[in-house]
C-alpha cells in the first residue's frame, strides 16, 4: 500500500500512520506485528533505519512516532515498512519548512485585519 503525508522539517508533532495489509488477500489489516521500518532521504543512498519508534494503532494501522532525526532532510522522503505475512507499506513524506497543520490565512485577509486594527487604534488615540 502506498500513502502520502506532509510534515514540517525537524518537527516532533504528528506521527506518520501506515497500514499493513495481509499478504494473502491484500486488504485485511494485520495486527500484532513489530514492523521493520526504514527511511530513504533525498540526500542519502538507500534505505536506513528510522530513529522514531513504531506502535500499533489497531486494525492493521501502525504509526511512526515523530522524531526530528527522521525529518531533517527537505524533500520527499520514503518510509518503508514490512512485517510477517503482510504486504510492504510505503509512505511518501514531503518534508517542508512550513507546518501543514498550522492554519494560515491569505495575505490579503491578514492585511485587511491589520488595516482594521490600525484604523481602530487611530480613532481611539485621536482626541475628539
Amino acid at each position: 500500500m502506498i500513502t502520502s503525508a506532509t510534515r514540517k522539517q525537524n518537527s516532533t508533532n504528528y506521527p506518520i500512520p501506515f497500514f499493513m495489509a495481509s499478504s494473502s488477500d491484500h486488504v485485511t489489516g494485520v495486527t500484532g506485528l513489530s514492523p521493520s521500518v526504514s527511511i530513504f532521504k533525498p540526500s542519502e543512498i538507500g534505505f536506513n533505519s528510522v530513529v522514531g519508534s513504531v506502535s500499533e494503532i489497531g486494525s492493521g494501522w501502525y504509526e511512526l512516532s515523530a522524531n526530528p532525526a527522521d525529518r531533517d532532510v527537505l524533500g520527499t522522503n520514503i518510509i518503508q515498512a514490512s512485517g510477517y505475512d503482510s504486504d510492504r507499506a510505503f509512505v511518501y513524506v514531503d518534508i517542508t519548512l512550513d507546518d501543514p497543520f498550522e492554519p494560515t490565512l491569505p495575505s490579503s485577509v491578514l492585511n485587511s485585519i491589520a488595516s482594521s486594527i490600525w484604523t481602530y487604534v487611530q480613532r481611539t488615540l485621536t482626541p475628539g
